[in-house]
């Protein structure tokens, strides 16, 4: 079980790639696509996060630390 996070306001330095035809496609093809994706993400950081369930305990824990050591009143109500 996961999380995945869209970013609100990214920084988008490049286009995407275009998404393929899974049905009608190479394995070749379908690695390279992958590929791409990946180094799109990489270089456009902020627009996705994935994490899986323990990695986000931590993170979840962290956010709530600097919520209350700076005041910022962040409702983390139900990220558990």
């Amino acid at each position: 079980m996961g999380v995945d996070i869209s970013g609100l306001n990214p920084t988008i330095l490049s286009e995407r790639p275009e998404s393929i035809d899974f049905k009608n496609v190479t394995d070749a093809e379908r690695e390279t696509y992958w590929e791409a994706v990946n180094k799109w993400k990489k270089e456009n950081p902020g627009e996705y996060f994935a994490s899986n369930w323990w990695a986000w305990r931590p993170i979840h824990m962290l956010c709530e630390m600097v919520s209350r050591k700076y005041q910022l009143r962040v409702n983390t109500n139900g990220w558990g």
